[in-house]
């Protein structure tokens, strides 16, 4: 196009450009009053009344019939001074402003196929492609920003606050201390007060209570060793990559802000294209200034919540380690009384026992001479049920809570020494090393001890009680053909008007067999899964070492524990060779200086003679044995001739 027609051509005029610059620039502190809400929008400029963006260009001719008119433009109305305030845009000009860019790159699409195409001057297919690539970067600004904000209304949600959190675990640690105070039989329910004989009922009741007090126990142990011994000095480091992150932010508000403020004060370009990218510069400027001011409010919110939290967690161990103590003193006197309790009845078992069978002895009348026999093994029975109910509630060492309180210990230790040695965000220090070196020479001894005193011992009682367990569920079997054995021998001895009666003796007495077997099996099958879960935990433990041990024998050479090679090392090795200079003359003069020696005694002349003569006699011994072993074999046979290996010669012709 040459130059006489490009000044021929009419000058296009793009209405939503002009007012979004005379928006923003009323926003950013021009003299542009935004347009109110409800008030009908601006009139397109004509021909005859000029309007602000080309009040300094003569009056355009009639556009042509292929250019579509102006229309209205569809921009934000401003926002609220609160929104404006703090940074952030207000939902209702999110919605506009995305709802403009949406429409305009719906307007700057290709034709679908069918359509007729018009194609531009290349010119205006340039300035079309780069009007599309600041509309999808708008949108994905907007995007951001309605992510922030979602961000940051979870984040001042009152029932996500630490703050919260914290002051409810501190008022339940001054709840738990004062009841700490309080005399231990304020403390224990009342089921477990005096010292009087309970009854069945009450006895279940107590091994309830006591297991649901272990559980709480175990449950305590378990959050105070994988919670970190000090909550505030584990973040530390991210609390300070938190301050980078916010600093950073900062930093980019600030060359944004003064990027609006320098577009601000700058003067209003004359060019109608330049007027159109300075328009879309302010809009732009306005979305990354509220889109880094919401980013910054979630950086802050961010930081606090890290401190607070870190707070909170310190908070709840010190709430775990109050309320351990408060549920182990509670457990101990109600293990304590059910222990009593139990041996008491065991005692008394026994005790009826052998009156039964004493009575037995005295006893003429066979079905009464035989409910006493029955009565006392059914009584030394039930003894034995109730010491093996009484070890299946009460914790015995090593406990269960205990080993798997030691294996979480150990796998928190583990893992921070892996974090040491491979993390990125902390290289190990010289007394990390320490540490790790520490560890490294303790874990053989402590494997070594696990097992002999940990493991061994809870061997030993899995399988006592598997054998036990086993024995029971053949006395199931066997015991019922036994009995009829008995009731036969019985029946053999009575009349047989009797019989009935002798009957439902037996039947009574095999009933309560029965059920006293079945709860032995019960509390076995207890005390067996029981203790093959500490088992299990013990075994963990161990190989949580055991990978320990691998791991830091693996990087126990590239962790530095001291400095380099250098100019310091050289002046130590100086002086170590000098110190042994000093000690091997110290030797060679002392073994040179005949004032020093002593007389050899009688002793050390034998000895030295005998180790002189020794090789002499191993000779002469070796020598003799040679002769013996020549003697005793065979003479050697004579080689054959060569006319006997060959055979005779045949005679040539």
């Amino acid at each position: 196009m040459s130059q006489n027609e490009t000044a021929r051509r009419p000058a296009r005029f793009d209405a939503r450009a002009a007012t979004a610059a005379a928006v923003m620039f009323g926003l950013l502190g021009g003299g542009a009053t935004p347009r109110q809400a409800g008030d009908p929008p601006a009139a397109p400029p004509t021909a005859s009344q000029p309007g602000p963006a080309d009040a300094a260009t003569p009056p355009a001719p009639k556009p042509a019939a292929a250019e579509p008119p102006p229309q209205a433009p569809r921009v934000p109305a401003a926002p609220s001074q609160a929104a404006a305030g703090a940074g952030a845009l207000a939902p209702e000009d999110v919605q506009a402003l995305r709802a403009d860019a949406t429409a305009r790159l719906k307007e700057l699409a290709p034709p679908a196929d069918g359509e007729e195409k018009v194609e531009p001057d290349p010119e205006r297919k340039v300035a079309d492609k780069a009007l599309v690539e600041i509309l999808e970067a708008r949108l994905r600004k907007l995007d951001d920003h309605d992510k922030l904000a979602a961000d940051l209304a979870e984040a001042a949600r009152p029932e996500a606050d630490p703050a919260r959190k914290i002051a409810e675990a501190k008022a339940e640690i001054a709840d738990v201390e004062s009841r700490l105070t309080q005399p231990i039989e304020a403390l224990t329910p009342p089921l477990f007060r005096g010292d009087g004989p309970v009854d069945p009922a009450s006895r279940d009741q107590m091994k309830e209570v006591i297991a649901a007090a272990r559980k709480d126990v175990a449950d305590y142990q378990e959050k105070i060793a994988a919670a970190p011994a000090d909550p505030e000095k584990e973040a530390r480091a991210a609390i300070a990559a938190l301050k980078a992150e916010r600093d950073k932010v900062s930093q980019n508000l600030e060359s944004i802000k003064a990027r609006a403020e320098a577009l601000a004060s700058a003067p209003e370009p004359e060019a109608p294209a330049e007027r159109r990218q300075a328009a879309e510069r302010a809009v732009d400027v306005r979305v990354d200034v509220a889109v880094e001011a919401l980013r910054l409010q979630v950086a802050e919110r961010k930081l606090a919540r890290a401190a607070k939290s870190a707070e909170a967690a310190a908070v709840d161990r010190t709430r775990w380690v109050v309320r351990d103590r408060l549920a182990r003193r509670m457990l101990e006197p109600m293990e304590a009384r059910f222990r009593k309790i139990a041996e008491a009845q065991e005692h008394d078992l026994q005790r009826q026992a052998r009156t039964e069978l004493a009575k037995a002895d005295r006893e003429l009348e066979p079905i009464a001479r035989y409910r006493a026999e029955r009565q006392a093994e059914l009584l030394d029975l039930e003894a034995a049920v109730v010491k093996t109910e009484q070890v299946a509630t009460v914790s015995v060492e090593p406990s269960l809570e205990e080993m798997k309180k030691q294996a979480t210990v150990a796998s928190s230790k583990f893992a921070r020494i892996r974090q040491l040695v491979e993390g990125e965000e902390k290289r190990p220090g010289r007394i990390d090393v320490l540490h790790i070196n520490a560890d490294y020479k303790r874990l053989q001894p402590e494997r070594r001890r696990i097992e002999r005193e940990e493991r061994a011992v809870v061997s030993k009682r899995l399988a006592d009680h598997v054998n036990m367990l086993a024995s029971v569920e053949l006395s199931q079997i066997e015991d019922g053909l036994l009995d009829q054995i008995d009731l036969d021998d019985l029946l053999d001895r009575l009349p047989p008007d009797r019989h009935a009666e002798a009957t439902a003796a037996w039947r009574e007495m095999e009933d309560k067999h029965t059920g006293l077997l079945r709860r032995r099996r019960d509390a076995l099958e207890q005390l067996v899964r029981r203790e093959q879960a500490t088992l299990d935990e013990i075994d963990r433990r161990l190989e949580i070492l055991e990978e320990a041990t691998s791991f830091i024998r693996t990087h126990l050479f590239w962790v530095r524990d001291q400095d380099p090679i250098g100019g310091v090392t050289v002046s130590l090795a100086a002086g170590e060779a000098r110190r042994l200079a000093r000690v091997a003359a110290g030797l060679a003069h002392g073994t040179a200086t005949t004032t020093g020696w002593k007389s050899a005694k009688p002793e050390f002349l034998a000895a030295a003679a005998a180790v002189a003569l020794l090789p002499l006699g191993i000779l002469r011994v070796r020598l003799a044995l040679k002769r013996k072993l020549a003697e005793m074999l065979p003479p050697p046979s004579p080689p054959p001739s060569p006319a006997a290996v060959d055979g005779p010669v045949a005679p040539q012709a």
